[in-house]
């Protein structure tokens, strides 16, 4: 393992051990995030990193699972089981990744917004280069704020028959 200080060491681990403190914990993530980006890891560093990701991924304190979370979201080849634990946690854990984690399919987009919660569905909405699917979804089951966001999320794909959804649903608002 690499021992500049942005990288996990042996000597970090150690200290884990030592002092499982909150601070400790979110600073392990972080740097084993850090780790897990290295191109240059053997099968076993990548395995060791991922089991160490499904353990802080059920940590009881927020701030760890979220640490996670914000160190994880732009990361393209973390384990699918670790994506949806991310994107299913309570919403200061899920937003971020939601937004912006590539590891989330298609599906997994359409099931947050049939789920209901709006904040996750405004994640949703926000998405770089949004489905033209997933924004269908959003158009026919989102409320108007969620529509809004979509919207205003010029790099979303949005179909001509999902414009004109939105309009007749703002018209009949008025009916």
């Amino acid at each position: 393992m690499n021992t500049n200080n942005k990288q996990l060491t042996k000597e970090d681990v150690l200290k884990l051990a030592a002092d499982p403190s909150v601070e400790r914990r979110v600073d392990t993530v972080t740097k084993l995030s850090d780790f897990y980006d290295d191109e240059g890891l053997s099968t076993e560093e990548l395995k060791l990193a991922e089991d160490i990701f499904r353990v802080m991924v059920k940590d009881a304190e927020v701030i760890v699972r979220k640490a996670l979370s914000e160190n994880l979201k732009e990361n393209n080849q973390i384990p699918r089981d670790l994506a949806i634990s991310l994107a299913s946690d309570v919403e200061s854990v899920s937003l971020p990744f939601i937004e912006a984690s590539d590891m989330l399919t298609t599906e997994d987009l359409v099931n947050i917004v049939k789920s209901k919660n709006e904040q996750k569905q405004k994640a949703v909405a926000k998405r770089k280069n949004l489905q033209e699917e997933v924004s269908s979804v959003i158009v026919e089951e989102c409320g108007e704020e969620v529509v809004e966001t979509l919207i205003e999320n010029h790099t979303a794909k949005i179909s001509e028959k999902s414009y004109h959804r939105v309009i007749e649903k703002d018209n009949n608002r008025f009916c």
